[in-house]
């Protein structure tokens, strides 16, 4: 399960439609709709922050259509903070995951539209997860 940090045009098409469905996943999680994922550390960083969920989730959606897909999964508003200040890498750290994937993520001189974390001296970062994804 991973929601990344970086500008949805720097992924291949297997990571953007992937990270659609855990964004998915993650809301159901949080919602009580699934029970196995509760302690996973991609949930806790979006306790309490379905909004900034959401907003991934509308980026991603902004892309797919960019790239021709016509998407049906609309995400209801919820209630919370609206900012995600929790990272379970930094981004320079995902953008390094996604490249050593090899795989058709990061185009050449796309590196300059990775989307920063927020300027907050709040950001943490969570143990990361063993799973591979």
């Amino acid at each position: 399960m991973r929601v990344w940090d970086v500008d949805p045009s720097l992924l291949c098409k297997s990571h953007l439609l992937g990270e659609h469905a855990e964004v998915h996943g993650v809301a159901a999680v949080i919602k009580g709709g699934r029970l196995g994922y509760q302690a996973h550390p991609e949930v806790h960083r979006w306790r309490g922050k379905l909004p900034a969920l959401k907003k991934r989730h509308d980026a991603l959606v902004l892309e797919l259509g960019r790239r021709g897909y016509r998407h049906a999964s609309p995400m209801p508003m919820s209630r919370g903070r609206s900012e995600q200040d929790v990272l379970l890498a930094t981004v320079p750290e995902q953008l390094a995951l996604l490249a050593a994937k090899g795989c058709f993520c990061l185009p050449s001189g796309a590196l300059a539209a990775v989307v920063r974390p927020p300027k907050s001296s709040k950001i943490r970062r969570l143990a990361p997860c063993n799973e591979d994804g």
